[in-house]
């Protein structure tokens, strides 16, 4: 046959090698937290869309 597939337990016995290969998962630390600044724009498109818009930014 030309097209043979392996056998289930050799390509788990590959993903379990694998798997034991992994560090474990750890999570990042945060160094500096930077305030959180909300900001709303609102955005007028003038001419139909055809020419810039006009956006005034205001924050909070």
């Amino acid at each position: 046959m030309m097209n043979e597939k392996k056998p289930l337990s050799q390509s788990n016995e590959k993903a379990g090698a694998v798997e034991k290969d992994r560090k474990p998962y750890e999570k990042p630390m945060i160094v500096y937290r930077q305030p959180l600044e909300a900001r709303a724009s609102i955005c007028n498109p003038g001419a139909g869309g055809k020419s810039d818009a006009t956006c005034t930014v205001a924050f909070s």
